[in-house]
């Protein structure tokens, strides 16, 4: 592990997209693991930089390279998500609130993806999409108790959401 994480430090991803994302999230989640806060401050640090930049500032879109994606929108957000879980960096709260609320009007009640960008890679996403929402909804739903209702009816109703998917519940 120390190997890998002194690699991925010296190696900025300095993309608006889940790459330059995920390579944040996870030199805080190595800073945690081997108690090196310099690996924490590079992921923050780092993030700040370009990553961040996938929350649209104007209506919480997650932009993943170069526009909306129905698909790829979800995993620049829960990646997000699990930086902002290893890296303790409240200041993108908001920005994660605000994502999730774009995300909620983008899928039905049903959590069924209803929006198709000019971007999307993935003509149409599973019915598990909602899936990478979900951990950061559970998160904040004690500020927008909406997230809980939705949750409970509709998102979660006939979806076989276990298995290989991106992220799981902390």
């Amino acid at each position: 592990i120390r190997r890998a994480a002194d690699m991925h430090a010296t190696i900025p991803v300095n993309e608006i997209n889940n790459r330059g994302i995920v390579r944040n999230a996870i030199l805080c989640l190595a800073g945690r693991f081997l108690n090196d806060p310099n690996l924490i401050d590079i992921g923050i640090r780092d993030f700040h930089r370009e990553p961040i930049r996938v929350f649209n500032e104007k209506d919480g879109q997650i932009n993943e390279g170069t526009g909306p994606d129905a698909n790829y929108s979800g995993t620049s957000y829960v990646y997000a998500y699990l930086y902002r879980v290893f890296s303790g960096d409240s200041s993108i709260d908001q920005k994660m609130i605000d994502g999730l609320r774009w995300a909620t009007r983008i899928f039905d009640p049903r959590g069924m993806v209803t929006l198709f960008g000019s971007s999307t890679r993935m003509p149409i996403p599973d019915e598990r999409k909602i899936a990478d929402y979900l951990p950061a909804m559970e998160r904040y739903a004690d500020l927008l108790p909406h997230f809980s209702w939705l949750i409970d009816h509709g998102y979660l109703d006939n979806k076989a959401l276990g298995g290989c998917h991106h992220c799981a519940s902390p």
